[in-house]
C-alpha cells in the first residue's frame, strides 16, 4: 500500500498560511483602526504677521493701501494660501467686534505657498481654539506682486594668462 506524503504536507502548508493571516488580521485590529492607511498631512507654511490695522472704511479700500493693490472680496474660510510673491497682503476679519484693533492683519512681503489669515485676536498665530479663536476672512487686499531678487555672482571668475 502506497501512501500520499504530499497530501498532508500541502494541508499543513495551507494551515500555517491561515493562522498566519489571522494573526496579521488580529494585529491590525489591536493597532486601531486607522493602522492600515497611510496619510500624509501637509503643515502650512504660514507668512509673518508685519503689523495690524483698525477696521475701518478707509482700510476696506485697496487703494489706502497703494496704487498697485486689488481686493478679493468674500475668498472663503479663516485661511488662504498666497498664489505668488506680494510687497503686501492686508487680511480682513469678517467681524471688527472684539478684534481690539486687530482688524486687519498686515503681511509685508509674504511668498508664494505661505498661508495669511486674519490675526484677529492678535496672537500672530493662526488659533482655532481656544476663545478668542481667529475669524473667518472678509476681503484680503494684496499689493504687488514683488519680484523675488535674483541671485548673480557678483565677480565674474577669470583666467589670466601665463
Amino acid at each position: 500500500m502506497t501512501r500520499n506524503t504530499r497530501a498532508p504536507a500541502r494541508t499543513a502548508l495551507f494551515r500555517k498560511v491561515g493562522w498566519l493571516a489571522v494573526a496579521g488580521m488580529v494585529a491590525l485590529s489591536l493597532a486601531g483602526p486607522g493602522a492600515g492607511t497611510a496619510t500624509a498631512t501637509a503643515v502650512p507654511a504660514y507668512a509673518t504677521v508685519s503689523g495690524y490695522a483698525e477696521g475701518s472704511a478707509a482700510n476696506n479700500h485697496e487703494a489706502t493701501w497703494g496704487s498697485d493693490c486689488t481686493k478679493l472680496e468674500n475668498p472663503g474660510g479663516s485661511t488662504y494660501v498666497l498664489t505668488q510673491n506680494y510687497a503686501k497682503v492686508i487680511v480682513k476679519a469678517g467681524s471688527d467686534v472684539s478684534t481690539d484693533g486687530h482688524a486687519n492683519t498686515v503681511f509685508n512681503d509674504p511668498l508664494a505657498g505661505q498661508t495669511v489669515w486674519a490675526d484677529s485676536n492678535g496672537s500672530g498665530a493662526f488659533d482655532t481654539a481656544p476663545e478668542p479663536a481667529d475669524k473667518t476672512i472678509s476681503h484680503i487686499i494684496f499689493c504687488g506682486p514683488s519680484v523675488a531678487p535674483s541671485v548673480e555672482p557678483s565677480v565674474a571668475p577669470s583666467v589670466a594668462p601665463s
